[in-house]
């Protein structure tokens, strides 16, 4: 299949997650590549502490990889080698390879009483810590962790991409975000390994509107329109030309207001068409300085649907928050996008189909790079 996709100048890249399911069977055959209790359950779990985005704390659930097993370093070597024979990888949540977090499955409270697994996180009033607590010990340091040959991680997906007469800066996409990425080792990553990987961003919402961070764009970079856990583009649109009331929303404002008329050059009467300003954002990203553009079916389509908001599963108690709009309410992506959805217009119900969308943004790149294939 592969070899296919090259022919026609198609690039398979594969998500490289982070963690392991604990019911999966690599946990089961390699219990020491683990950290499990002595019932080989999970000791701690993965996540994320809070950020601006989601202000509060994600557990996601998995037991964490033992870097002090030397099983641990030759089983992710060789998945990685395996995987880069017929793909290029994006690293997802790669700072977890720099610093992670690992959530206790039981906390002490200062009065002596012991929470265990979600009961950490109820509400105060419940007799939990709360849904935005995070204890600052949690967090690990990985980066400078060593296999039995002395490398890193990163050294280990650099050599291993050589190794395969792979360039490491076009095999491998970081996803670049979320609030552990603002520490030390992070910083000390990029000055070290930076120039080796294609750090994947999102340029929307504040970092959309704010002009330092436009200018800090570098050439170096994926861009996304948005990602799973966004809400689509066509969301922030609206929510940034509708009216508001707070302060902090209005600066937001202001700046996208600004943003619209000094970077998509758009007149006093085209920012009052949500449409134009929606498909003008689309052409500027398509349009950027960087090394790739990246955009989620949701946004090339540009529709409202939401497929997932971090540390919640689909179709749980929030799925009304996970969904813009009535059409798109049932939880699953087969729902939203059925079969053949690309060869039929009909945007309403649970059997949607969306040509004529398709062709839109089809045309919109043919329009674009006219010389391209």
């Amino acid at each position: 299949m592969t070899e296919e996709l090259n022919k026609n100048d198609i690039r398979l890249i594969l998500d490289l997650p982070v963690g392991i399911g604990s019911e999966g069977p690599d946990v089961w055959g390699k219990k020491n590549m683990f950290l499990l209790d002595k019932n080989f359950k999970p000791a701690k779990l993965s996540g994320c502490p809070p950020e601006e985005a989601y202000p509060y704390t994600q557990v996601w659930g998995q037991p964490l990889y033992n870097y002090d097993s030397s099983d641990l370093w030759d089983y992710q070597e060789a998945s990685i080698k395996q995987l880069l024979k017929n793909a290029d990888l994006r690293l997802d949540h790669f700072v977890g390879y720099i610093n992670r977090a690992a959530i206790p499955t039981e906390y002490k409270k200062a009065d002596g009483t012991i929470l265990k697994g979600n009961d950490i996180f109820k509400p105060v009033e419940e007799g939990g810590m709360g849904s935005g607590f995070f204890d600052n010990s949690w967090i690990e340091d990985i980066y400078n962790k060593r296999s039995p040959k002395g490398e890193n991680i990163f050294e280990i997906f650099v050599r291993v991409a050589k190794e395969l007469g792979k360039k490491p800066e076009d095999t491998y996409i970081l996803e670049d975000f979320g609030p552990l990425g603002n520490t030390k080792l992070y910083k000390d990553f990029y000055k070290k390994y930076g120039k080796n990987f294609t750090s994947q961003q999102v340029p929307v919402g504040m970092n959309i509107c704010d002009p330092k961070n436009r200018k800090a764009m570098k050439p170096n970079v994926a861009i996304l329109t948005g990602n799973h856990d966004m809400p689509p583009l066509r969301e922030f649109v609206d929510k940034l030309t509708s009216e508001t009331k707070t302060k902090q929303d209005k600066k937001l404002q202001k700046q996208f207001e600004t943003f619209c008329k000094d970077e998509l050059k758009l007149t006093d009467e085209e920012m009052k068409n949500k449409d134009s300003i929606f498909s003008n954002l689309m052409k500027w990203h398509y349009t950027m300085n960087v090394k790739q553009v990246q955009t989620t079916l949701q946004d090339a389509l540009g529709i409202y649907f939401r497929p997932n908001i971090p540390g919640f599963w689909n179709g749980s108690t929030d799925k009304f928050l996970m969904k813009t709009t009535p059409e798109a309410l049932l939880p699953f992506w087969s729902r939203v996008f059925p079969k053949d959805f690309l060869s039929r217009d009909n945007q309403s119900g649970i059997n949607p189909g969306y040509k004529k969308l398709a062709d839109k943004f089809i045309q919109m790149m043919k329009d674009l790079y006219p010389k391209e294939k």
